[in-house]
């Protein structure tokens, strides 16, 4: 579907909808039509600073469709970090406790 050249493509959640990441640093999207098949639009969402990866897709689409989870670039730092119960993180800041 593109014209440059893409990698790690998701397809939204409804459908209709090829997101992929551009050569050129981009997030795009490419509504698909079926009858004929072809590309009806291309659009840029937004300028692509985030970490790729060579062998998987190293991003998500949320359900609605309209929001991404991406992975943040800068150094890697080898720690992983899991957080269990993430809405009570700022309560558990208040008292002083830390999360596990």
């Amino acid at each position: 579907v593109s014209l440059a050249g893409g990698a790690e493509p998701l397809w939204s959640p409804k459908g209709g909808t090829l997101f992929y990441r551009s050569g050129q640093r981009f997030v795009m999207a490419a509504r698909i039509e079926t009858a004929p098949l072809r590309v009806a639009l291309w659009d840029t969402l937004f300028t692509d600073l985030y970490r790729r990866a060579a062998t998987r897709v190293n991003w998500s689409v949320f359900p609605n469709g309209r929001e991404f989870l991406m992975v943040g670039g800068g150094e890697a730092t080898g720690v992983t970090m899991a957080v269990v119960n993430w809405p009570q993180l700022p309560a558990l800041r208040r008292t002083g406790s830390e999360p596990r």
